[in-house]
């Protein structure tokens, strides 16, 4: 080999190590482990592909993706001269640190899937088994990993099915493993609901007509929002990189603790967007709302989004796009109103942040001889509003009441 050579392999070498931090496998569950149990995870796996076979090249990306996305400090040529000083006392203290935690399953479907992705030995596949044994890992909850494993492999998720899962199994969220490939219900748990798309495919949300789950997550799917979708009682609710299409339905929020909707498209919603009751706090961050808002044969207040009940602790608005919204009175008279586009708190919020929105073409319709707004609010606390834009013939923000 030339001195070229050495060099581009070295160049090789090094773009190899970045396609791993590029491409991290974030074990979230490992990831928030010290880093003395990040290591005896890392160096077990690294002996198990050792054991009596020489290591490929795809196991190696694998590990690599894996040590990036856990933060660990050690690289992955460390973890493997560690894994061959291993000794019994690491293996007790790995199988004591595990066996009582969910950790064990990860190390389960990493360690099926290091030994899958190439010809791995009998012997190999017979240690994998004793430490699952150990780690008190039962045959239908290793049927369930194979399966998973599997789906993972050849980035399939229809050879994953709810049959197959056991209980043990149903509340620990394998997301980052499936996040590449996977369309469907990662958890669905009264702790954890969590519904994702990996390529925004359409789904229904009228199979859940109410959501009650303790933490409740939409990710990134596409939907027709034909009834209203109700939240009752959760701790927090996420919306994040999704596409609504609106009718006369809304999303409501009943008793929850907070909610963050960001990075979505939301459009043709004719009966507000979402009603808020009894809700804490309020994040709607960097959507685009387009052609939204509400129509009444009475005076009306919330174009796209109402807030009642309650006084609200926090609300931030940021960073969002309004065009062609819209709150309309069927009628015009001098002494009824129809004005705040964007949003109505009936009864105020404690501290408010209007931040970095852009306004194009919206419209207080028929409104009277009252002040045309985005916002209408009894602001108890601190009202914070910075860098919005406003271009057509709506020029305030705030309607202070």
């Amino acid at each position: 080999m030339n001195d070229f050579e050495k060099i581009v392999d070295i160049i090789r070498m090094h773009c190899e190590k970045m396609k791993a931090k590029q491409y991290p496998l974030a074990n979230s569950l490992l990831a928030q482990k010290d880093e003395y149990t990040k290591s005896l995870y890392i160096r077990m796996l690294c002996v198990l592909i050792q054991y009596a076979n020489d290591t490929n090249e795809m196991q190696v990306i694998y590990l690599r993706r894996l040590i990036a996305g856990i933060d660990a400090e050690q690289s992955f040529q460390d973890y493997m001269k560690m894994a061959l000083n291993i000794t019994t006392g690491d293996v007790d203290e790995f199988i004591n640190l595990l066996k009582d935690n969910d950790l064990r399953y990860f190390f389960c479907m990493d360690g099926i899937i290091l030994l899958s992705i190439i010809s791995s030995t009998d012997k190999q596949f017979e240690l994998l088994a004793e430490l699952m044994e150990l780690l008190k890992i039962n045959f239908k909850e290793v049927e369930y990993l194979s399966h998973l494993s599997k789906a993972i492999i050849e980035q399939n998720s229809q050879i994953i099915t709810d049959e197959y899962c056991p209980k043990s199994l149903e509340k620990i969220s394998f997301y980052h493993y499936l996040k590449d490939f996977f369309t469907g219900t990662i958890v669905n748990t009264n702790e954890m609901y969590h519904l994702y798309s990996h390529n925004k495919e359409v789904l229904s949300l009228t199979n859940s007509v109410c959501f009650t789950s303790e933490n409740v997550i939409i990710e990134n799917i596409t939907a027709d929002i034909v009834e209203d979708i109700v939240f009752d009682g959760c701790a927090t609710v996420t919306i994040k990189k999704c596409t609504f299409s609106g009718h006369s339905s809304s999303f409501v929020f009943k008793r929850v603790g907070k909610v963050i909707v960001e990075e979505c498209d939301i459009n043709n919603f004719n009966n507000r967007f979402a009603n808020f009751h009894s809700t804490n706090n309020i994040i709607i961050r960097k959507c685009n709302f387009l052609n939204c808002g509400c129509t009444s044969a009475g005076d009306i207040k919330g174009g796209v989004i109402y807030t009642g009940s309650d006084v609200v602790d926090n609300i931030i608005l940021e960073g969002n796009k309004l065009n062609n919204c819209y709150v309309e009175r069927v009628e015009r008279r001098h002494n009824y109103w129809a004005t705040a586009v964007f949003l109505y708190t009936e009864r105020g919020a404690n501290n408010m942040e209007v931040l970095g929105n852009i306004f194009n073409g919206c419209a207080c319709r028929n409104n009277g001889d009252f002040k045309n707004a985005y916002i209408s609010t009894n602001c108890i606390g601190t009202a914070i509003e910075k860098d919005n834009i406003c271009n057509g013939s709506v020029k305030e923000i705030f309607e202070l009441v």
